[in-house]
């Protein structure tokens, strides 16, 4: 499996923000408007437009992605005239907004990945913003596979096996991590 990569240097990472609700009268008629937020535009056009300088096949088909990021928290005055720091993103919001920039140029669909893993390298006033993102198709089968013996109980007994006696307790079970990975 080859992986392919590309780091973004200068760009720093923005977290997905769910869209701004309002409210309009249309013909009389309340009508719900939403609006995404002008950072995150702004952020996923020039991740757009960094990798198609590049000019990327894209990969189609089913494939896993990996993202790496470095964040600046920088400074601002907020609207009481206080300096103030961006808050920490959680590595989810930061995932969810450069899978959706990436869809089209490095990848066909979000739809088509299949494993995605993501880390926060630095996030801090100090770190110098940068995203390394990983793309490779994904195997037929995941690599690794879950004995269906250490299932024990699933709903509706959809695989054969014995159901658990009540749907609504659970199993604790040991397992060696060498064994699973």
């Amino acid at each position: 499996m080859t992986w392919r990569w590309h780091l973004l240097r200068g760009i720093n990472p923005e977290p997905w923000v769910a869209p701004t609700a309002s409210a309009a009268r249309i013909n009389g008629k309340i009508v719900p408007r939403f609006s995404t937020s002008q950072q995150l535009i702004t952020y996923q056009q020039a991740i757009r437009e960094e990798l198609a300088a590049s000019q990327p096949e894209p990969l189609l088909g089913p494939v896993q992605v990996r993202f790496y990021f470095w964040r600046q928290l920088e400074p601002y005055t907020n609207e009481k005239a206080r300096k103030a720091r961006r808050h920490e993103a959680d590595v989810t919001n930061l995932q969810k907004a450069l899978e959706d920039a990436c869809q089209g140029i490095l990848f066909g669909n979000d739809r088509d990945v299949r494993f995605i893993a993501s880390w926060i390298i630095q996030q801090s006033a100090e770190a110098d913003p940068a995203i390394l993102i990983g793309v490779a198709p994904c195997p037929e089968s995941p690599e690794i596979e879950i004995e269906l013996s250490h299932v024990g109980w699933l709903p509706g007994n959809i695989l054969g096996l014995p159901g658990h006696p009540d749907e609504h307790s659970s199993v604790e079970m040991e397992w060696d991590v060498k064994e699973v990975f």
